[in-house]
């Protein structure tokens, strides 16, 4: 089962979980999230059979050196399991896809973040792999936030509520009692005049770099709102990890291809094949590749 149609089933189940056993009772549940669950069940059962030889995600799913004083029960370590498999890809690859379009979309973006690129990556001296020097660089990270600013990954699913015992919490000036689910929408939160300005809507890299556009118009950068990969101790776990993979892919990509739009592909689908299903689903990016001599 591909993973973005798990994803966009589990966007619809977020706002009715109660009704999920009920679809397995019913047997509605489709074949291919069936055969998915099946799979990852069998890789549980096979990986504790088995144990770890290393100490990888499913290690501390399965508390396997005992520091947590709780038992992992079944359930809950699937759970985690199948949360890993779409949360670890498909946010990913989604953001790499808005990354893509923004560059092509705007020439300039790319031949700036080629010279960075070429002077940090020089062609023919290595790989752009090293994480060091790709955190280092201030206008790839540049292009990568302000991809995550129009396009989280998470477009509006971000949840938090007054913990059950609190008595409930005075939040933006409103009395929201105990085991309120409120929900934190960056993709509302990044397009904001009042955080991220001027030209909120539009793709600026250099709005996380100056202080003062080539207009003169000083650009507001409220990092507080900038929330991609969610915020606080229940943050994603994930973030260090997706941004490193972020940076080795774009950086290999602007090194080694030039690349265009497909002939006929029109731009303006981009934003209008955008669908919020938990995590964002995008449309079709045909791209034609050349490899840079």
């Amino acid at each position: 089962m591909p993973v973005t149609n798990y994803v966009e089933l589990a966007g619809h189940l977020e706002h009715i979980p109660w009704i999920t056993g009920l679809l397995y009772k019913l047997a509605v549940v489709s074949v291919e999230q069936q055969n998915f669950e099946d799979l990852a069940i069998q890789r549980y059962e096979k990986r504790k059979e088995e144990g770890s030889k290393r100490r990888d995600l499913f290690h501390y799913f399965t508390n396997e050196e005992g520091l947590e004083e709780m038992e992992v029960s079944r359930d809950q370590c699937l759970n985690e399991v199948f949360a890993s498999i779409f949360a670890g890809g498909d946010t990913t690859s989604t953001v790499l896809g808005g990354v893509f379009f923004h560059l092509l979309a705007n020439p300039s973006v790319l031949d700036r973040l080629r010279k960075e690129v070429d002077s940090e990556f020089p062609s023919g001296e290595g790989e752009p792999f090293d994480a060091v020097k790709l955190a280092g660089m201030p206008y790839l990270n540049a292009v990568i936030n302000e991809t995550l600013r129009l396009q989280p990954a998470v477009a509006t699913s971000i949840q938090r509520t007054p913990v059950e015992g609190s008595g409930g919490k005075v939040i933006a000036g409103r009395w929201m009692p105990e085991s309120t689910i409120l929900y934190v929408p960056p993709y509302v939160l990044h397009r904001d005049s009042r955080y991220f300005s001027p030209s909120p809507d539009s793709f600026i890299p250099e709005r996380w770099l100056d202080t003062i556009d080539g207009e003169g118009h000083r650009f507001t950068t409220d990092t507080s709102a900038f929330i991609p990969f969610s915020a606080g101790p229940a943050n994603c776990v994930g973030k260090n990890l997706a941004l490193l993979e972020m940076r080795m892919v774009v950086a290999t990509m602007v090194q080694k291809f030039d690349m265009k739009f497909a002939a006929r592909y029109d731009p303006r689908k981009w934003e209008e094949d955008l669908q919020d299903f938990f995590v964002m689903k995008v449309g079709k990016l045909p791209v034609v590749l050349n490899v840079r001599e």
